[in-house]
């Protein structure tokens, strides 16, 4: 549509049918259509709520994965002294201490 100054008001006409709309009706409805979508309360205190439970979970998946984390480095404090200490032969200080290091990283 294209907006033609050629009468008393200006209106949008379509080039294809030639329907007209004046201008000024049209930018009320569009004005009223953006109150509707961006200036709702609700979808705003909606959107706040979905972006809460986003976070909510983000940090228990933080929380989960400095436990985890926490444990591996344990555990590798753990295979460390039993090698230091010759608890455990070179092979099987490998074979237990190569997934964990890969864990963690």
């Amino acid at each position: 549509m294209y907006v033609f100054h050629a009468g008393k008001q200006p209106t949008y006409r379509c080039a294809n049918c030639n329907n007209r709309i004046v201008t000024a009706d049209i930018e009320e409805i569009y004005h009223d259509q953006l109150k509707t979508f961006l200036l709702s309360g609700v979808t705003i205190s909606e959107y706040l709520e979905k972006l809460d439970v986003q976070l909510q979970e983000k940090e228990t998946l933080l929380s989960t994965i400095f436990k985890e984390r926490d444990s591996l480095l344990k555990k590798i404090d753990i295979f460390n002294d039993m090698r230091i200490n010759n608890e455990l032969t070179k092979e099987l200080f490998q074979e237990k201490h190569k997934p964990l290091e890969v864990r963690l990283m």
